[in-house]
Order: C-alpha cells, then structure tokens, then sequence
C-alpha cells in the first residue's frame, strides 16, 4: 500500500449516470410515441407523420436508430428549445415545438 492512492467511489456523482439511463428511457418513449401516431393516423394530419412536420427536413432517414427523436432535438437546438426529458407529453412537446 506503500505509495499507492485510496480511492473513495463514493465521492463520485451518480446523478450524471442516471441522467443518461432518463434520457435514454425518454428518447425510446418518444421515438415509440411517433412511430404509434405516424401509424394509427395514416394521414398527412397529426403528430409524428413522417415526411409532414417541419423536423422532417432534418430527419437523416428512417433506417437509422431514433430518426424522429434526433430530428426533434436538432430542430429543438435551432430554435433553442430546452426539452425537459421528464416530461413524458409529448403531444405538447411537439405543440410547443
């Protein structure tokens, strides 16, 4: 033990970790969220239909993983939008937005 440090992992936050684990959870619902209202609407009205809403155009394609949610959250930075990963409305998200 001679000149050898002790560390104490409890001194380390776990508040980031569980901020991903949130946020994961949150993206996972909310790409859940649109691809259920881009199929029981079957229309050009409504939330979370693909190719009609204005984050569509920053939408890199639906054969990648979450492509609705990484298109909300970059049209969310354009206009400088804060999301509270929290908030499991996402009808109201998507007004606001």
């Amino acid at each position: 033990m001679k000149g050898q440090i002790k560390m104490d992992l409890s001194s380390i936050p776990r508040a980031k970790t569980e901020k991903k684990y949130i946020s994961r959870k949150w993206k996972q619902a909310l790409q859940d969220y649109c691809d259920k209202e881009s199929l029981t609407t079957g229309s050009t009205t409504g939330y979370c239909v693909c190719g009609y809403m204005e984050y569509c155009d920053l939408c890199e394609g639906s054969d990648k993983d979450l492509p609705c949610v990484k298109a909300i959250l970059e049209l969310a930075k354009k206009k400088k939008f804060k999301i509270n990963d929290k908030d499991y409305n996402f009808e109201k998200l998507l007004e606001d937005l």
